[in-house]
């Protein structure tokens, strides 16, 4: 069962708990609920004017986060309305923020800006369904199944932008970068396209095996590709299933090793059955050179896809290496219960790693080191901005002290 919380449960938890821990520490800086002129506010940390009426907005609207923190659904309304509320405060407060300074034009021209936009624009850009992106496709519900698998269109058919809509996988995404390695194999299985996706013309290619293709969607007159299935047909579209199609991980039955890249993408080429066999890097000195075959060992491997993570349960009975179809970007780190293990490519452009004898739960994990350097730097920079924060304040305070004085 997947214990994963969503992006949206976690921050309704998070801000949940930050929001009740701010709420119960402000009654013991101010537990004043007068009203009018005999407000009262004191700020908790320096930095948040709180007074009784503010600590219990926290903690009701903490509790309500904690509370749906275990739906998905009750997290995301919850991250949107609070969104949409504490923008609209901040909106009030920097107008306020203008007004007591005498600067009363700036709020008075955003509002009449507002107002302008709205009145030139509104019915040029009308409000559709959810569904008028992407309404549903008849037979479609085919290709969807429990376990991570991809999908591929037929020539033309359901562009790779239209796949990510319907929320399947499609092998032939594109993007402005491309990992080298990986488009070295896109003679195996599509034509490349300039600043497009990659066009598969013949689905019967052994790597779209490899590449966990599992289903294609094509026109509503095509064919069963050789060695393809049949799944689901309609005057809209096809939906055919490839039998042999790899699962996400699995373990080849031979390993091949040498450093030669071009004589590995030539056997590459002409293999039939990704199956059988997977090829791995020599080890880079002369003896390297020389091939080394050796026989796999066996492991029953069950795939978990959450989000761009792979889970992998395996039952190893010998010594064994398991192949991916993950294309090998910087960045990729693998754990067998918090233990690290190292990671090896395979078939050129693709993840893979070693499991010894026994149970283990192998989670794989892309985390490439600019996000942790993007992490930092935002840490940074709110750590920054509380500093100066609570030094304008101070510095507000000794200049009102100063004048009363």
């Amino acid at each position: 069962m997947d214990d994963e919380r969503s992006p949206a449960e976690v921050y309704a938890l998070v801000i949940g708990l930050a929001l009740v821990a701010a709420g119960i520490a402000g009654f013991f800086y101010n537990a004043s609920f007068d009203t009018g002129d005999g407000l009262e506010r004191d700020a908790v940390l320096g930095i948040l004017d709180v007074n009784g009426w503010h600590n219990v907005v926290h903690i009701l609207t903490g509790a309500l986060g904690l509370l749906v923190a275990g739906s998905y659904g009750g997290a995301r309304t919850y991250a949107l309305v609070l969104g949409v509320v504490y923008l609209l405060v901040a909106a009030l407060g920097f107008a306020a923020l203008f007004l007591k300074t005498g600067a009363r034009v700036v709020p008075a021209a955003i509002v009449l800006l507002c107002a302008q936009r709205f009145l030139e624009m509104r019915g040029v850009y009308p409000t559709q369904p959810a569904g008028a992106l992407a309404p549903p496709l008849p037979g479609l519900e085919a290709a969807y199944v429990s376990g991570p698998a991809r999908v591929v269109g037929a020539v033309t058919d359901f562009r790779p932008n239209g796949s990510a809509l319907y929320k399947l996988e499609d092998v032939r995404g594109y993007e402005s970068l491309v990992l080298d390695r990986f488009a070295d194999t896109y003679p195996m299985w599509c034509r490349s396209q300039l600043g497009s996706f990659n066009l598969v013309t013949r689905l019967e290619a052994p790597f779209l095996a490899f590449l966990n293709a599992r289903y294609a969607i094509g026109g509503p007159a095509d064919a069963a590709p050789a060695g393809w299935l049949e799944r689901a047909r309609n005057p809209v579209l096809t939906v055919f299933e490839n039998p042999r199609a790899l699962p996400r991980a699995f373990v080849p039955k031979t390993l091949r090793a040498f450093d030669d890249p071009a004589r590995r993408l030539r056997e590459m080429a002409a293999e039939t059955d990704f199956s059988e066999t997977a090829w791995l890097p020599g080890n880079g000195t002369k003896e390297s050179e020389r091939e080394r075959v050796v026989q796999n060992g066996e492991a029953a491997l069950a795939l978990l896809a959450v989000g761009s993570d792979l889970r992998v349960s395996a039952d190893v009975s010998r010594r064994a290496f398991v192949a991916t179809s993950l294309p090998d970007w910087p960045g990729w780190t693998a754990d067998a219960g918090g233990r690290p293990l190292e990671l090896t490519t395979v078939n050129h452009a693709f993840v893979g790693f070693w499991l010894p004898e026994g149970r283990h739960a192998v989670r794989l994990r892309y985390r490439p080191a600019s996000f942790s350097l993007g992490l930092l730097a935002l840490a940074a920079g709110v750590a920054a901005a509380a500093v100066m924060a609570a030094t304008a304040r101070r510095g507000a305070a000794a200049t009102t002290r100063r004048r009363v004085s």
